[in-house]
């Protein structure tokens, strides 16, 4: 899947990276993997990729998610045919499907009500 970062004004160009099998989104940007470095810095409501701030994140492809926490997993939902994180807000096929909780710093889920440090969002075409 590959990831578009874009503006509220559409007049600026957008941002584009990937391919990517997954990423892990948490409180404070984006990762590939639990160990790699940021992708994309999360703050004040934008995403930072490459000194640039960029309002939207939207994923090209069909994708499923899963929440974790140390040596925890959640089930997983969708798949969602469409994806995009603005806002704090994650929606799939244009529904909120979790929100950032800026006072735990964790992903609320809002179908359990419960609370997640990380939200991993992977390809559901298995790319």
């Amino acid at each position: 899947m590959n990831l578009i970062f874009s503006y509220v004004h559409p007049s600026r160009p957008a941002k584009s990276l990937g391919p990517y099998g997954s990423i892990r989104l948490s409180f404070d940007g984006m990762r590939g993997d639990a160990d790699d470095p940021l992708l994309a810095a999360y703050h004040k409501h934008q995403w930072d990729v490459d000194g640039l701030d960029y309002f939207r994140l939207d994923c090209t492809d069909r994708v499923v998610i899963h929440f974790e926490r140390a040596k925890e997993r959640s089930s997983q939902y969708g798949p969602y045919e469409r994806f995009s994180a603005v806002n704090g807000l994650a929606y799939g096929d244009d529904h909120v499907v979790t929100v950032l909780d800026f006072k735990s710093n964790e992903w609320l889920y809002y179908d359990t009500g419960y609370h997640w440090p990380v939200m991993v969002v992977t390809d559901a075409n298995g790319r």
